[in-house]
């Protein structure tokens, strides 16, 4: 099977995406503050103090996730291997090897899991917490949109993937 050709996407924010991480921090957050409301009510004051630590993570969360989903990234297939790096991107240097994976595909949007990794001894390893989340929707990225489905899912075996990008440069 031919690899797919390479394609460079410069993903801006999508604001579809931004909209549904308020909604699920605005739920957490009302869950977690019923919960505390619940359990202060019912002289529970250990659990309530739970409640409001879950609440107070949550918030956290969602401020990160936010503030990730906010930021703009140049995703590159070269042919062999994918890179990922925020724009703007000043060199090829900037840019890390990373594993996707969609989590989420519906057509004409998608959200991506791009897990780093990195060489380990001639051998490639993912980077444990080094996780970047990309929404991709066809209507901001009409030009480039069906070679990145076609490189996305026709890219090959992922474990290659990942040892062909601790191993590859950049051109």
């Amino acid at each position: 099977m031919h690899q797919p050709p390479a394609i460079q996407i410069d993903a801006q924010a999508d604001p579809a995406w931004k909209v549904v991480l308020v909604l699920l921090g605005m739920t957490a957050g009302l869950c977690t503050a019923t919960w505390a409301w619940w359990a202060w009510m019912e002289d529970f004051i250990g659990l309530g103090t739970l409640a409001l630590g879950a609440g107070l993570a949550s918030g956290l969360l969602t401020w990160q996730a936010w503030h990730q989903a906010c930021q703009a990234h140049r995703l590159r297939w070269t042919g062999e291997s994918w890179w990922l790096g925020r724009l703007p991107v000043a060199a090829p240097d900037d840019l890390t090897a990373v594993h996707p994976l969609v989590a989420i595909d519906l057509g004409g949007w998608m959200l991506l899991r791009l897990q780093a990794c990195c060489p380990d001894g001639g051998s490639a390893r993912l980077v444990p917490r080094r996780v970047a989340w990309l929404a991709l929707s066809e209507s901001r990225h009409r030009t480039g949109w069906h070679g990145l489905r076609c490189a996305l899912h026709g890219a090959g075996d992922p474990v290659n993937a990942v040892e062909a990008a601790a191993g590859a440069r950049i051109t």
